[in-house]
């Protein structure tokens, strides 16, 4: 994870099974004492929502990248290219603007 508190930007990579990437192949349920993996799952997924949400009132700019996107390198760095020239592209005045 990398945050730029000066330009108002940050990128989150976020583990598929940790964070529970909706579709991912990755995104497993443990066979053995399931309801607690679930209640996991659903208490990081809270907290990443929680956690963006705060970011963005504050006027950061996030890009999450899942781990499955990491492992094709040409669409991930159009991903980052992407993100950047957007947060180059619009000017911020600062917090709150």
């Amino acid at each position: 994870d990398i945050v730029n508190r000066s330009r108002l930007w940050a990128i989150f990579v976020h583990g598929c099974f940790w964070h529970h990437h909706s579709g991912c192949l990755r995104a497993t349920i443990p066979k053995h004492n399931t309801a607690f993996w679930l209640a996991k799952f659903h208490a990081n997924k809270e907290r990443d929502d929680r956690n963006l949400a705060a970011l963005e009132v504050m006027g950061f700019r996030v890009l999450v990248i899942w781990e499955c996107e990491t492992k094709e390198s040409l669409f991930l760095a159009g991903l980052v290219q992407s993100f950047f020239r957007s947060v180059s592209c619009t000017p911020r005045t600062g917090l709150g603007a």
